[in-house]
């Protein structure tokens, strides 16, 4: 090879690797600054809340069409059932008619009899507790005297189980006693008196929750997680379990006090929910203590849970803390995948049709009106520095080298 051959020949592989880095250079750009502006698009954006709900339950109604129930039902114990009820709940203020539809499916013999029979209330607290919730959620919207009627026929069996058990938690499932179950069922039955204008069953869960109080962990004052019949604690308080309390617990309070139990809301937070790198989130075993992973916590991050994170976001606008719960909804949205499409929206590409059940459901609940101090909040800024730095780079892959 002549030298003005090799000369040539040694430009163009110098100029194929600059061109090569130049391309590789405006790709880190570009990503650094999608990454950047799609947290600093969220961060600044009003948090999806309610305004979302309908797009994700007409994904929820089209994947239940598309037989999601048993899908999700070999992935998780209670699945086609919570697919069910999340999708009524999260229907019911707009579609009464499909949350009926939702009920109904719940109802059903084929998913009920999962839970067992033989029980009082029939098929267990878990089941009566959650199938209530949603017929007083239709009842209270529809006001309709059939509607009221279905309420009426399904508290008294339920309200027995929780009266009558020595440590007010009733049997969830042949055998296992979650107070987080009784708790959802002490709410459902003080919203049906609520509707139905019936003091009677309000005195009776007074006397009820003086029995579930005696369970509080010295430590946390809150509920533990998981029971034997004898009231004997097999798992203290977690926060799968101390989500659903939290949601569920401001509507008793609020029936038998007159007012929610700020004191609850506090000591869950302080417990359960904490802020790593830069995001917040919950816990499945409070501050201080670890553990592992289950069916009901899903992985665990860094401790953190993200089924109990997504229903903190319910907990969190039942409680009133706004701030907690637009930090939350908003961590959803960034790191949720969304996409919406025919007026469709699914999240995680729609692969756990459950998930965003939960998410609808807890977007769909009530505010609350409570004063509570600031917890921790997201670090946006931070969750941008990723981005900048990727920025950087790009840029200084792009700065012209002097000529050798």
């Amino acid at each position: 090879m002549t030298g003005r051959v090799r000369l040539a020949y040694d430009r163009a592989v110098v100029s194929r690797a600059r061109g090569a880095r130049r391309a590789f250079g405006v790709i880190v750009l570009v990503i650094g600054v999608l990454l950047a502006g799609r947290v600093a698009w969220v961060a600044g954006a009003a948090a999806p809340g309610e305004r979302t709900v309908s797009a994700q339950v007409a994904f929820l109604t089209s994947s239940l069409d598309g037989g999601a129930g048993p899908r999700m039902q070999a992935l998780f114990p209670e699945g086609e059932f919570f697919l069910h009820v999340l999708t009524g709940l999260a229907a019911a203020s707009e579609d009464s008619g499909l949350a009926r539809e939702q009920l109904a499916a719940a109802m059903a013999p084929g998913v009920a009899d999962r839970f067992g029979s033989g029980l009082t209330p029939e098929h267990g607290t878990f089941h009566a507790g959650w199938t209530l919730l949603l017929a007083v959620t239709i009842a209270e919207l529809t006001d309709a005297p059939t509607d009221r009627n279905a309420v009426a026929d399904r508290v008294p069996a339920l309200l027995d189980a929780l009266v009558e058990s020595p440590t007010g938690v009733p049997a969830s499932y042949p055998g296992g006693y979650w107070p987080c179950d009784a708790v959802v069922a002490g709410a459902a039955v003080a919203r049906a008196a609520a509707l139905l204008q019936n003091s009677t069953w309000l005195e009776d869960l007074a006397g009820w929750r003086d029995r579930l109080e005696g369970l509080l962990d010295p430590t946390h004052g809150l509920l533990p997680h998981r029971i034997d019949a004898a009231g004997s604690v097999l798992d203290p308080p977690r926060g799968s379990s101390q989500s659903i309390i939290q949601t569920f617990w401001p509507d008793l309070t609020s029936a038998l006090d007159g007012a929610p139990d700020r004191g609850s809301w506090l000591a869950f937070r302080e417990a359960f929910v904490v802020r790593v790198a830069g995001l917040v989130g919950v816990r499945e075993h409070p501050v201080g203590t670890e553990g592992g992973g289950d069916v009901d916590s899903g992985p665990l991050l860094a401790g953190v849970s993200l089924s109990a994170s997504a229903v903190t976001l319910a907990a969190a606008r039942a409680n009133g803390d706004a701030a907690l719960a637009a930090d939350l909804d908003r961590e959803a949205e960034l790191f949720g995948l969304p996409l919406q499409l025919a007026g469709e929206r699914r999240y995680g590409f729609g692969a756990v049709p459950v998930g965003d059940g939960f998410l609808a459901w807890s977007r769909s609940v009530p505010a609350g009106a409570m004063d509570v101090p600031p917890g921790p909040r997201v670090l946006w800024v931070g969750l941008m520095l990723p981005g900048f730095l990727l920025a950087a780079c790009g840029g200084l892959l792009l700065r012209p080298r002097p000529r050798s």
